[in-house]
């Protein structure tokens, strides 16, 4: 399903981090329980799908890449095993899944993996900055671009993933922001035909004049 192949290293991590998820699922509720005797598919694929987007970056430096409201570290942790060359920033305000994704941390050995126990109107009057904003299941897409436009360094990207809510949502935002169509690319979900990666490009001096 993926059209790029896991190096053992990789493929070892992501199998680490899956039963992690399991063992922990009962004590923390990480994930939702529909979802346990799936999570290669529901959460460690739907994830992963985000990779050739970010990896299409051509530039060496690395990059500064904070994922809101990352809960049990996805997509996160899964991007962060995928490409060690940029660093995230897992952004959690429940303390106990900050806890769960501090022992990913350390067994797994993500050394590009900082956890930020801190809710995100907290983060954004640190004035903290990124160069690309995740999020899976956080908040409305429209809540999504005002936390962003706050986060993200000029020129950044916003990659959401989106559910079947996916076309209501986008046309809430566009009301709210009539010019930001030609900013917005929809990208066909490979795990859900009724899913959507909606991706974003802020220009901050744009974000400010044209709403």
């Amino acid at each position: 399903m993926l059209n790029f192949i896991l190096n053992n290293e990789e493929e070892t991590k992501i199998k680490n981090y899956q039963e992690m998820l399991i063992d922990h699922q009962k004590e923390t509720n990480l994930i939702s329980n529909n979802t346990v005797n799936n999570i290669w598919e529901r959460h460690i694929i739907d994830s992963a799908q985000l990779h050739p987007l970010i990896n299409s970056n051509k530039e060496k430096a690395s990059l500064k890449i904070a994922d809101l409201g990352t809960g049990a570290g996805l997509p996160g942790v899964v991007l962060a095993i995928l490409n060690k060359k940029n660093n995230y920033f897992l952004i959690e305000s429940n303390g106990k899944k900050t806890k769960f994704l501090d022992k990913v941390k350390k067994e797994i050995q993500l050394d590009n993996v900082e956890i930020l126990n801190i809710r995100i109107e907290d983060l954004i009057l640190k004035q903290e900055k990124f160069n690309i904003i995740l999020s899976r299941a956080l908040c409305k897409l429209d809540k999504l671009y005002d936390y962003s436009k706050e986060l993200l360094n000029n020129n950044g990207v916003g990659l959401f993933l989106k559910g079947k809510t996916y076309q209501e949502e986008l046309t809430n935002l566009l009301k709210k922001h009539k010019n930001l169509e030609d900013k917005i690319t929809l990208i066909q979900s490979i795990t859900n035909e009724e899913s959507k990666i909606i991706k974003i490009k802020f220009d901050k001096n744009y974000s400010k004049t044209k709403k």
